[in-house]
């Protein structure tokens, strides 16, 4: 599409949304955005696009606007059931991401990582793993630079390393990665989806257009992914916690071995990242299969290995204070990541839990509270709900702060014991991101005397 002279609106402010009207306007298009914050909230950005000839439409989304584009540009967070999204696609507007927008244009061979859990740590892995063969990377989407950046860089590029949403997946039909990974689906934002078979319907976009020559990364591990895999032309590589046969990627003992062609490689788990986590061994496994499938030598892997230890806010040891540890898992933003963060522990747990709800279910998270959780401390929009659930079989406190919250996980710890934030919810309701959560936890942690 001839973008000169189209009248086009990007729906949301945020970064993703300020790169695409960077391009737009890069290829002569009339761009428009909008945003449902007032202009109060955004005067700081909008000083980072003074240089561009944008209209602004802040604090409403006009029907009318929408149905004068050529074309919309959503960013990941914006529903696509708001009224003037629907308007335009009954009118047959096209309504695409800022990643389908730079697919169209690209020509470099994609990597492509999705899953409810453990995106950003694979991708980041996957990144590391190739600049250690030698190739010049560009490491972007889900995980914080926009895809379309790319096109804003003088410099070359071997591979795109792309972190993709179920959002993103839903309105990025061009997307054809080389090597495609889907690492685990557990229920993830039920409020936005209609049910959790959608939601697994969403992941499994991204094989959508692969082919022969195409290398396509599963966890056969994850019984959703094994019942609702489609029949694929790409090579089919997979790996999982337990050896299986027919399986590249598995724990054995203290190795993870990984078979793929002619290789046969066994890495100590201590080589791979100081940790003793099971889904952060599953990345590994995901990752290194990719950076084989990419052409990256069994020395450049393992030398990266042995320095990767995993990334902050995940199951990341804050300090250890009379006799108890205290871990920080802020990123555990729905019930899957929960209860994966609970069973890597042999110690009886704190659990500080709770947040805004995303429509998930809380019974699954009961068996594994039970068997590992002592004190369960709740705090945010969704504590009510999910003491409900657990309809008093714990012993449960609630509190309004992260203050309130360390301090009774505080008092209420015993030597040999974890206190672990793992809030199985998003923390939009105190917070701006996990991220602000996790510092404010850290914070509390460090106060401690």
């Amino acid at each position: 599409m001839d973008l000169t002279g189209k009248n086009i609106m990007v729906v949301g402010m945020g970064k993703s949304g300020v790169s695409a009207a960077r391009f737009l306007i890069s290829k002569g298009a009339n761009v428009t955005i909008s945003d449902m914050k007032p202009r109060e909230d955004l005067s700081e950005t909008m000083r980072n696009l003074h240089d561009l000839p944008v209209k602004y439409e802040l604090g409403e989304h006009s029907i009318a606007s929408f149905l004068r584009s050529h074309m919309i540009v959503t960013s990941p967070g914006v529903p696509l059931d708001i009224p003037p999204m629907l308007a335009a696609k009954n009118l047959g507007i096209p309504v695409i991401s800022e990643m389908e927008l730079a697919v169209r244009h690209l020509n470099i061979p994609v990597i492509a990582i999705t899953g409810t859990n453990g995106k950003t740590t694979t991708t980041t892995l996957i990144a590391e793993l190739l600049k250690a063969g030698g190739k010049k990377v560009f490491l972007g989407g889900n995980i914080g630079t926009p895809l379309i950046d790319i096109f804003d860089e003088k410099r070359s590029y071997e591979w795109v390393v792309l972190e993709v949403s179920s959002f993103q997946l839903d309105t990025t039909p061009s997307l054809h990665p080389h090597i495609a990974l889907l690492l685990n689906i557990t229920p993830d934002h039920l409020d936005r989806y209609v049910d959790f078979n959608a939601y697994t319907a969403s992941k499994m976009q991204i094989f959508s257009n692969m082919g022969t020559g195409d290398v396509a990364i599963v966890n056969s591990g994850d019984n959703v992914i094994n019942d609702s895999l489609p029949q694929l032309d790409a090579r089919v590589l997979t790996f999982g916690h337990e050896e299986q046969k027919g399986r590249n990627s598995w724990q054995a003992d203290n190795d993870l071995k990984i078979e793929f062609d002619d290789f046969n490689l066994s890495i100590p788990v201590s080589k791979a990242g100081s940790s003793q986590r099971i889904h952060f061994k599953e990345n590994i496994m995901a990752a290194v299969l990719a950076a084989l499938s990419a052409g990256i030598s069994e020395k450049a892997i393992k030398k990266t290995l042995k320095n990767f230890t995993g990334l902050h806010h995940r199951l990341e040891i804050i300090r250890m204070l009379k006799g108890v540890k205290y871990y920080n898992d802020s990123k555990a933003t729905n019930v899957g990541a929960t209860i994966k963060a609970l069973e890597n522990f042999n110690e009886e747990i704190v659990l500080i839990a709770g947040g805004r709800d995303k429509g998930c279910a809380y019974d699954t998270l009961c068996p594994v509270v039970k068997k590992k959780v002592t004190n369960l401390i709740l705090m945010g929009e969704a504590a009510s709900k999910i003491k409900a659930v657990m309809n008093g079989s714990q012993i449960m406190h609630h509190v309004n702060t992260m203050d309130e919250a360390v301090e009774a996980a505080s008092s209420l710890a015993r030597p040999g014991q974890v206190v672990l934030l793992s809030p199985a919810c998003s923390s939009f309701d105190m917070y701006s991101n996990y991220q602000e959560r996790g510092h404010d936890f850290i914070r509390c942690v460090n106060e401690l005397r």
